[in-house]
């Protein structure tokens, strides 16, 4: 007999589709001709390097630059 976790449990996975095959598109990141990624196309990557200049010369251990 099943518990009222094991049925609540079958009826979730029900309405999730739980255990059922998907297919999913991959990219090639090896076709030269393949699209840019978000994160290639919108990463802020100046703001990003001005930040980092400023830690570099903080002169603290790697360990400290979170806080």
């Amino acid at each position: 007999m099943s518990t009222e976790k094991q049925l609540l449990a079958q009826k979730v996975a029900t309405v999730v589709d739980i255990g059922k095959a998907v297919a999913l598109e991959t990219m090639d990141f090896n076709d030269p001709n393949c699209p840019k990624t978000c994160l290639e196309v919108d990463f802020l990557i100046l703001p990003v390097n001005q930040m980092a200049i400023i830690e570099s010369n903080a002169g603290k251990p790697i360990y400290q630059m979170s806080k």
